[in-house]
């Protein structure tokens, strides 16, 4: 399917709902807000951090209850298609000086050298800072 098909299907649709158990940072997400459209989905992975009370309801995983609710709400609710759609732009001068940004404050932050237990068991997996993981015990 074509990108342009995508965002015609995406368009015909009140809202976009995402279901998930586990996810990352969804692009069905990003291609629905981009779009205009609502999103009804789980607080799972990186969702929270796009969806919000003016672009979308968010849900526990696994709450029927909740999902149904949560869907008939948004609905029932009046969302302003141009704002949700404006507040997921952001051009590569915006995208360059947030990430800017973050390398500045890794870079000023006090640097680690010594392990850190991962897990607080017996079999912890060591990590040294800013290199691979140590396995001090087979699991």
């Amino acid at each position: 399917m074509w990108s342009h098909e995508v965002a015609q299907w995406i368009n015909a649709a009140n809202l976009v709902c995402l279901p998930s158990h586990s996810e990352g940072c969804p692009n069905t997400i990003i291609e629905s807000l981009a779009c205009g459209r609502p999103v009804v989905a789980t607080t799972v992975g990186g969702i929270p951090e796009l969806v919000h009370d003016d672009n979308g309801i968010l849900v526990p995983p696994g709450d029927v209850l909740a999902l149904t609710q949560a869907l008939n709400i948004a609905l029932d609710t009046k969302w302003d298609s141009a704002a949700i759609s404006h507040g997921c732009h952001r051009t590569w001068h915006e995208v360059a000086q947030e990430t800017l940004s973050i390398c500045e404050g890794v870079l000023a932050s006090p640097r680690r050298t010594e392990c850190a237990p991962i897990f607080d068991t017996e079999d912890a997996i060591l990590a040294p800072a800013g290199g691979s993981q140590i396995a001090t015990n087979s699991f």
